[in-house]
């Protein structure tokens, strides 16, 4: 096998089918591929579904852990274990591949001999795709380094290992491994790969998946889950990727790396139905750390977040939790606005599609008059010229 994918699964029964779909519909090559799918004790039928790919499929392998993990990180490192390909790769259950995903960064990553290859991910909401796209900040089609240091805006990127390949021998050899028992270890898995990569190429203008976002109330993946364990956890995440900086005197980082997933913290921990109580116990505990990207300069990126970071990193948690409060009602609107922007966006992409296939249909008609009248005309000519001929035979 050249390409191990691995899958978390939990209780997912409503979209592992198409995400498993999107790996058989490969333009690799199925026969390249391995496919581990690791159950973290779901209670659905997401366990049977992948049991039956298994049996369908002698390259994928379905696993079954005796207990819940919570998430993500131990499902994954059981999956990196148990891989025989020489490149990793992962998809989370609920989302799903191009069709020509692997064999495109596969292609690259061969081609150029480094140790990671990504690109980057298209947002799907209610089943549709959105044109919003995951960020990023460069211009170029295509950024090659042979270390981070080249060019730390690298780490502006979205930390999702599900756009990346990367080499299983790097991997082991540095033992980069998920953490487990929090959220947030994508980002701290990422940020370790980039800081020991010897060789990285970015794909600005390649988006080899697909990424649903589930955050209503009904149906909620675990990254958008805003209850206390969650929140602590995160914050045990950035303590886990200060440490692995400042271990590898990388502290000049902090501000780009942290200036997203602190305004992402913030921004949940303003939404969350926490107690007044389980708050202050989330900001006793991430205030030192607050306090010490504050010395570095590692603020969020937008303005309304200053005040609450200040007081956070100032260990004035009283006046946090009111400044939270008075926040919630303007991200409440300000989501109002983005969901609305976002179903007019879908809506007008399927109108613009229908006016696409209607032009389609147009130009084909005119075609088949502007045959018509060419045969017509021809054969007008040509029945005129045998009259002509006619005339002259007969008289």
């Amino acid at each position: 096998m050249e390409i191990s994918i691995i899958i978390p699964v939990f209780n997912v029964q409503d979209y592992i089918t198409k995400a498993l779909e999107s790996i058989v519909r490969q333009t690799i090559g199925f026969e390249h591929l391995e496919v581990i799918m690791v159950n973290d004790s779901s209670t659905d039928r997401s366990g049977e579904i992948i049991d039956e790919y298994a049996s369908k499929y002698d390259n994928f392998k379905a696993i079954h852990l005796p207990k819940n993990s919570g998430y993500a990180g131990k499902p994954r490192n059981i999956g990196i274990n148990e891989a025989s390909g020489k490149y990793l790769m992962f998809i989370d259950p609920d989302d799903y591949y191009e069709d020509d995903a692997c064999e495109t960064l596969y292609n690259k990553i061969v081609e150029e001999d480094v140790d990671i290859v990504f690109g980057r991910y298209y947002y799907i909401l209610n089943g549709k795709r959105l044109n919003k796209k995951s960020f990023s900040p460069f211009k170029d089609s295509e950024i090659k380094v042979n270390s981070i240091d080249e060019d730390k805006r690298l780490f502006k990127t979205a930390p999702s290992v599900w756009t990346k390949i990367v080499k299983k021998s790097f991997i082991e050899e540095n033992n980069i491994t998920f953490l487990e028992d929090m959220p947030g270890q994508d980002a701290v898995f990422v940020v370790n790969m980039f800081l020991k990569a010897e060789g990285i190429v970015y794909l600005q203008n390649y988006f080899p998946y697909n990424y649903r976002i589930r955050d209503s109330d009904e149906d909620m993946s675990v990254s958008h889950n805003r209850n206390k364990n969650n929140l602590m956890g995160m914050i045990s995440a950035y303590y886990a990727l200060f440490d692995i900086l400042k271990d590898n005197k990388k502290e000049e980082y902090f501000p780009t790396i942290f200036g997203n997933h602190l305004q992402f913290w913030m921004r949940n921990f303003i939404l969350s139905s926490t107690e007044y109580d389980e708050k202050r116990e989330l900001l006793e505990y991430a205030g030192p750390l607050f306090e010490e990207f504050k010395k570095y300069g590692a603020d969020p990126n937008r303005k309304y977040l200053i005040q609450l970071f200040n007081f956070i990193a100032g260990k004035e948690y009283d006046e946090a939790i009111l400044i939270a409060e008075i926040l919630s009602d303007f991200i409440e609107k300000q989501n109002q606005l983005e969901n609305r922007l976002d179903t007019k966006e879908i809506q007008a992409a399927e109108l613009i599609k229908k006016q696409k296939q209607l032009e389609n249909k147009l130009e084909s008609m005119r075609i088949q008059v502007a045959e018509f009248q060419t045969t017509y005309g021809w054969l007008k000519y040509k029945i005129k010229n045998i009259g002509q001929r006619l005339k002259r035979k007969i008289s």
